[in-house]
């Protein structure tokens, strides 16, 4: 079979080498107590802070993403501690991605309408194969998903493609992308799993077929597992007036040897400042226009 690229090494800074086995059951222990710590979160009430102010539709989105990181985690979790790697890959996938894009759906003004317009763009392709399909059934259920399309709003980011989310953050980019592309590899039917199933011998025709896969590291995948609770915790934080857990995710963090927060990169901040700059004068065009509509006798 062809040669797919190697797992990431996902690293300590600390250490600076591969995760060993004894540091998976570390990783792993890590993760359990930040489920323990997203239980006691969910007491506290979401109210932004003075630092970061937001709209009702980034608090929604952000905080569906982080809730479904944490409803996926423990299942990942069980499947990587008893060492059925690759049934855990899918669910730690679905993770990454979340927590990626909790991370910036929670910094960007213009993320969650960005967010919203993909769901559209996608549920209008599904309409378009619902209208081709063979089935009564689903032809005929294409025009209620389309009638209930809220409309596409204007933003100046775009979130069609995880890598175009990946970019906006720092550390992530390409080096976030790859290892969501790996973890893609394992969730599709691909050449990647298939190689899992087949065993290289000495005698013809130099292949043996296995029941049972040759497992990925558990070590790499607990490892980053527990750094999307982070992540995904750490958004969920920028909406707690309080800082709940904010010292236990940085801790979690700095134990891992991760950067606790993804930052917008230099590139997305300026694209946001541009468009703040730009919606200013249409404001007070609009605020204008009203002062005169009210004065009108």
């Amino acid at each position: 079979m062809s040669q797919s690229p190697s797992v990431p090494k996902v690293t300590s800074t600390a250490a600076g080498r591969p995760m060993d086995a004894d540091e998976q059951k570390r990783a792993s222990a890590i993760a359990r107590g930040l489920l323990a710590g997203w239980d006691v979160r969910t007491c506290a009430p979401l109210v932004g802070t003075k630092k970061r102010k937001f709209n009702q539709q980034q608090l929604l989105l952000a905080h569906g993403l982080c809730a479904h990181v944490h409803y996926l985690a423990p299942a990942a979790l069980d499947l990587l501690d008893s060492g059925r790697v690759l049934a855990a890959l899918p669910l730690v996938r679905a993770c990454f991605e979340s927590a990626i894009t909790a991370q910036w759906l929670a910094q960007t003004t213009d993320g969650s309408p960005a967010f919203v317009n993909e769901d559209v763009r996608q549920r209008l392709a599904q309409v378009h194969t619902l209208e081709q399909a063979v089935s009564d059934v689903f032809r005929e259920a294409a025009p209620s998903i389309a009638a209930n399309l809220p409309p596409i709003l204007d933003t100046t980011a775009t979130a069609r493609g995880f890598h175009k989310i990946c970019d906006d953050l720092v550390p992530g980019g390409a080096d976030a992308y790859t290892i969501y592309r790996v973890l893609s590899q394992y969730s599709h039917a691909s050449i990647r799993v298939v190689d899992g199933y087949l065993q290289v011998v000495g005698t013809e025709p130099g292949v043996a077929l296995r029941t049972n896969p040759a497992e990925p590291s558990a070590a790499t995948w607990t490892n980053v597992l527990a750094s999307c609770l982070v992540w995904a915790g750490r958004s969920n934080d920028y909406l707690d007036g309080h800082k709940t857990r904010r010292s236990e995710l940085r801790a979690a963090a700095n134990a891992l040897g991760i950067n606790s927060e993804l930052h917008l990169s230099p590139t997305a901040l300026l694209r946001e400042a541009s468009a703040s700059k730009q919606a200013k004068p249409v404001a007070k065009e609009g605020l204008s226009k009203a002062k005169q509509g009210s004065a009108t006798p």
